[in-house]
Formats: C-alpha cells, sequence, structure tokens
C-alpha cells in the first residue's frame, strides 16, 4: 500500500533531511517494488501541487518548507529597536561632548592668531563628528544584526515547534 501524502510530506520535510533520492524515499517509507511506479506517479503530483520540490541536478526531492515569513520579519523588526535606541543615545552624547569643547576653544579664543585657526578647528571637529556618526552607525548595525539573528536563531532552530 502506497504511503499517504502527509507521510511523504513528513518525511521529506523532517528535521535534518535536505533532499532525499528516490530510493531514499522508498526505503524511508516502506514502499515495495512493484509499487514503485505508482510512488512516482503520486510525487509527481504532489510536485505539480507544489507541496514538493525536484532537486534535478541531484535526482532528489526535497519538501518545501513551512516556515513563515512573519518569525524572520519579527526578528528584523525586534532587532532595529535596541540599536536605534542605543544609537540615538549614543549619537546625542557623542555629539554634545564635541560641541561643549568646540563651545570652550571658541569662547578662549582672544587673539587674532587663536581667531585664525577657529576655521581648522571646527573643520576638525566637523571632521569628528562624521567619524563618530560612522562608528556609531556601524556600532547599530552590529546590534540589529546580532539582536535579529539571535532572536531568528532562538525561533527557528532552539524553540522544539515540533514538541509544542
Amino acid at each position: 500500500m502506497l504511503p499517504r501524502d502527509a507521510e511523504v510530506l513528513d518525511c521529506l520535510r523532517k528535521k535534518g533531511s535536505r533532499a532525499l533520492s528516490f530510493g531514499d524515499l522508498v526505503k524511508g517509507l516502506g514502499v515495495r517494488e512493484a509499487e514503485e511506479e505508482a510512488f512516482r506517479e503520486k510525487l509527481d503530483l504532489l510536485e505539480r501541487r507544489g507541496e514538493i520540490v525536484r532537486v534535478r541536478g541531484h535526482r532528489s526531492w526535497c519538501g518545501l518548507g513551512g516556515a513563515s515569513w512573519v518569525p524572520g520579519t519579527l526578528a528584523i523588526v525586534l532587532g532595529f529597536v535596541p540599536a536605534h535606541f542605543i544609537a540615538h543615545s549614543r549619537e546625542a552624547s557623542a555629539y554634545r561632548d564635541l560641541d561643549a569643547r568646540l563651545v570652550s576653544i571658541q569662547s578662549n579664543a582672544d587673539t587674532p592668531e587663536a581667531w585664525a585657526t577657529l576655521d581648522k578647528t571646527r573643520a576638525d571637529f566637523l571632521d569628528r563628528k562624521h567619524e563618530e556618526r560612522r562608528n556609531i552607525a556601524l556600532m547599530a548595525l552590529a546590534i540589529w544584526a546580532l539582536v535579529g539573528g539571535a532572536i531568528g536563531y532562538g525561533w527557528f532552530k532552539r524553540v522544539p515547534w515540533d514538541e509544542l
């Protein structure tokens, strides 16, 4: 007797199995030799319905993943939140320190020579601000990737959804 569609899909979607050859499917599902041709037709029907995919280069079959795009999207969005707040607070404090030092230097300029160097000093401080902005952006992207990746890893790899 041929295995039910659900049994074939469970075999192909089993954790740890990527693509299974026809022989592996026959052996794994206990299909008798006399039923192999009917089993091939069943696989073709499942492929036409879009439930499995034939991997042509390897002569094997692969079940389409049942993972939803919603958890991945949530991982990306939830990873953005701490990155945004950390970057915002770092940016405010970094700019405040640079601006305070620049104001101090400008207020202490009381000679013509000191006034002549203010343009270069302002340009240097502007370059430092750009460098700080770049560093903060890189740090925020790293936090975003780490937090989003950790959430995704926990959701897709560590939570035993099959056992719940």
